[in-house]
């Protein structure tokens, strides 16, 4: 068995290797219309029958979304790594995001938020159009994304954060070798000599991110920069497309 093979033997495996421990390993055991709930603390309370339960640690588990693609007007969140200020959905915004939803690829739409929230920016950043956190399943859309003339390259971008934990880790481990790869004794990363994209370095979640957009936007450019690549991710979607 390979080096490769040996780490991509497991899903919970893959998350940790190819997403760069970007959420938890269990968040990669749950299923398409379930988010990963954190371990946290429930305080002490009443049932109704009449039951006391003590405070207590609940550990981390996964639960299905309630409500799909719901427009949360929520402010008071809180995000690892993201320092932005959320503010309340204007009837305008909701109406374009929805139109642009609508015209994603039909496997992509298969994979539901939990919630879309509306900020300023990310950390600062004013040209970010968005951002997804794939444990929680949330689409944070910042000011910039209503500028853009690119918006359904946007959302394809950012829904594919969450639809890569839903291929198979084999399939997985062909396209990222392709894409350039690597992962030596050490069990660290080591990111494509020539990136798709600039940002592609970033993590392979990113890369992969980037390889379903521009395989949308402009197939000749993902064919002239990696066939193979091109070929495999062709083939991994075109799995997705034809899954009842």
């Amino acid at each position: 068995m390979s080096e490769w093979s040996a780490i991509i033997n497991s899903k919970l495996v893959v998350l940790s290797v190819f997403v760069l421990l970007f959420i938890g390993a269990k968040a990669f055991s749950c299923e398409p219309d379930e988010i990963f709930v954190r371990s946290h603390r429930v305080k002490s309370h009443t049932k109704k029958d009449g039951t006391l339960i003590r405070e207590y640690l609940r550990k981390g588990h996964c639960r299905e979304i309630r409500s799909h693609n719901y427009f949360s007007n929520n402010r008071k969140q809180k995000f690892k790594n993201v320092r932005t200020n959320l503010k309340k959905w204007k009837t305008h915004e909701i109406k374009i995001v929805k139109e642009v939803m609508e015209t994603l690829p039909k496997w992509l739409k298969r994979y539901k938020l939990n919630e879309i929230l509306r900020a300023d920016d990310f950390n600062g950043v004013k040209l970010n159009p968005a951002a997804t956190i794939p444990q929680s399943k949330t689409l944070i859309v910042f000011n910039n994304f209503f500028e853009r003339t690119n918006k359904r390259d946007v959302l394809i971008h950012e829904l594919s954060h969450i639809a890569v934990y839903d291929f198979e880790p084999l399939k997985l481990e062909e396209f990222f070798i392709s894409s350039g790869w690597k992962y030596n004794k050490n069990k660290k990363l080591k990111s494509p000599v020539n990136p798709l994209l600039k940002d592609s370095i970033v993590s392979p979640s990113e890369d992969f991110a980037n390889h379903v957009q521009i395989y949308y936007s402009n197939p000749s450019l993902l064919k002239k920069h990696n066939f193979k690549s091109y070929l495999l991710l062709k083939k991994m979607i075109s799995k997705k497309e034809n899954r009842k």
